[in-house]
């Protein structure tokens, strides 16, 4: 259980990483007089790479590769899904966009920490004892 806490306490600041550089990249595309739609999909792309690195080496403790990165990515484009869909129907039923935000925000959040664990950085790394 302390494990799981482990990963969940540097999943959490992994992701609040990932958006600050995601943030980042955006303001200075921006101050580069970048093309606003170019410019977030440079800095998602950057921040989705970021994420990758750090969930697989630090949060996880991981093995990557090509295959462990498309299924990193088919997850986050799930929780992509999740995350607008969700916030839509919340916003719709209840009006109170802050709110859908956040639900929208943690809903996907959980989403990806557990399929992450379980489905794409679910083999460890070994350690030579020498």
């Amino acid at each position: 259980m302390k494990k799981l806490f482990v990963e969940f306490k540097r999943f959490t600041i992994s992701g609040i990483s990932t958006v600050l550089l995601d943030i980042l990249a955006y303001s200075i595309l921006l101050n580069l007089s970048m093309n606003i739609n170019i410019s977030k999909g440079i800095s998602f792309l950057v921040g989705t790479l970021y994420a990758y690195f750090i969930n697989k080496k630090w949060t996880f403790e991981a093995v990557g590769g090509g295959y462990i990165f498309i299924k990193f990515l088919f997850i986050y484009l799930i929780s992509l899904s999740i995350n607008i869909t969700l916030n839509r129907y919340l916003i719709n039923t209840f009006e109170k966009i802050i709110l859908a935000f956040f639900i929208s925000t943690i809903a996907s959040a959980l989403f990806n920490f557990i399929c992450l664990k379980k489905i794409v950085f679910n083999k460890k790394k070994k350690y030579n004892s020498k």
